[in-house]
């Protein structure tokens, strides 16, 4: 429990007016996506948002409460460019084995209209990753995320105007717009030879993908270890027992190896910081539901990395 976490109506409205410049729309949003946020009403200002009276979860926030809810496995991107996303999920409640892929195309978008809008000009990527996921976690999780829009998916939807759509989608990704010019157009220049695209590197993550986590930003370049550096840490300390007698680190084996030997193989596909979240979920979830998967000491080795790169919301049980 926080200090934004209201005792009762009134304590929220007084909440409300501290953290919010419009305190009905505050407390509207904590009623409606409070419980996924432990009741902070800060947390949940921060992630949801409030489009024409319609209340609204960004992407990143709706795959938080499925992790929270105990029913994922894993989710990551299998395959990302700038003309479709494909994410990969597992829910623990099924059978191991059976995974559900999804993938949403620039093709898709162009017929739903929605191209035309500047947002997806200027962000194909990140658009085509939100989209995909919220597919993804409606069809995959309707028991966690049902009924829940991303602001991006009701501000394409929306009669309003292309910057203020843009804007919109923008805050809810985390990312920054480039304004758009509004001097007179000039005499375009004199027509040079066109030259051969190059070419792209498949699964091409940017901006969401390169931000590191909080210890890391502003370090030196060659100071700051790679996603799959980090995730193979992770794997280590879930994989190594205490130092014995004369001091040397033992490996601990996993009571059921082919869930150790799934994380191993899975940390070799983690490219990204977002792939790192997701593959610490799925780490910890075949860690903590088998007892001879863990002991206390890689338990609060995991836990201590985790919660060093502030990714502590990955955590499940």
């Amino acid at each position: 429990m926080s200090i934004y976490t209201p005792k009762n109506i009134d304590h929220a409205i007084e909440i409300a007016n501290i953290i919010s410049d419009n305190a009905r729309d505050c407390v509207r949003l904590h009623a409606a996506f409070g419980a996924h946020f432990n009741n902070d009403m800060a947390i949940t200002q921060n992630n949801a948002y409030m489009l024409k009276g319609k209340p609204s979860l960004n992407a990143d926030a709706m795959a938080g409460v499925v992790r929270r809810s105990g029913l994922c496995g894993y989710m990551v991107i299998t395959s990302w460019d700038h003309e479709h996303c494909t994410y990969e999920c597992t829910r623990t409640d099924e059978p191991e084995g059976i995974k559900h892929v999804f993938t949403y195309t620039m093709q898709m978008a162009n017929a739903q209209g929605l191209t035309r809008n500047r947002n997806w000009q200027q962000m194909p990527m990140q658009m085509l990753r939100a989209r995909c996921l919220t597919l993804m976690l409606r069809a995959t999780y309707p028991d966690a995320v049902s009924g829940i829009y991303s602001p991006d998916e009701l501000a394409d939807n929306m009669d309003i105007s292309d910057d203020e759509r843009t804007q919109i989608s923008a805050d809810s990704l985390g990312e920054e717009v480039r304004p758009v010019s509004r001097q007179p157009q000039q005499r375009p220049a004199p027509r040079q030879e066109s030259r051969p695209p190059m070419p792209q590197q498949p699964n091409e993550h940017n901006a969401i993908e390169s931000i590191p986590p909080k210890p890391f930003r502003g370090a030196p370049a060659n100071k700051t270890p790679t996603p799959l550096d980090v995730a193979k840490r992770i794997l280590e300390a879930a994989t190594s027992d205490e130092p014995n007698a004369d001091g040397v680190v033992e490996p601990f084996a996993w009571e059921d190896m082919l869930d150790q030997r799934e994380c191993m193989e899975r940390v070799e596909r983690v490219s990204g910081w977002i792939d790192v979240q997701t593959y610490i979920t799925g780490l910890w979830h075949k860690m903590h539901r088998k007892p001879g998967n863990h002991n206390e000491h890689t338990l609060s080795q995991v836990r201590a990395l985790v919660n060093e790169l502030g990714y502590s919301n990955c955590l499940l049980g």
